[in-house]
């Protein structure tokens, strides 16, 4: 027989709220990247040299792109993760019970 399960929805309430906050600074920090790695490939010089450096697949220009895509990522699982936390999710599923059954469980998730 299954067992109940008991949560603090305020708990996860913080949880999510925090983890929300982790999100933000991964989104700031792509912003402030894109704005700085974009101005780097002017000062890289418009010539043969330049260019190689700068273009290709495996250029500086194409990792920059990659790095912010990556951060952007994790901002995005970050984000994922406090909405299963919060009022969205589990912490919603929570309020006004002190514990939920097996059946109440499977629905929450």
């Amino acid at each position: 027989m299954p067992r109940d399960i008991e949560a603090d929805a305020d708990g996860l309430r913080e949880a999510s709220e925090l983890i929300a906050e982790i999100k933000d600074k991964f989104s700031d920090i792509s912003a402030t990247a894109t704005g700085i790695l974009g101005d780097m490939t002017r000062a890289c010089g418009d010539d043969h040299f330049g260019h190689k450096f700068t273009d290709g697949k495996e250029g500086y220009r194409a990792r920059c792109d990659n790095l912010v895509a990556r951060n952007d990522d994790l901002a995005g699982a970050f984000d994922d993760y406090a909405s299963s936390l919060g009022d969205a999710g589990a912490a919603g599923a929570w309020d006004g019970s002190e514990s939920l059954s097996a059946a109440e469980q499977r629905r929450a998730v």
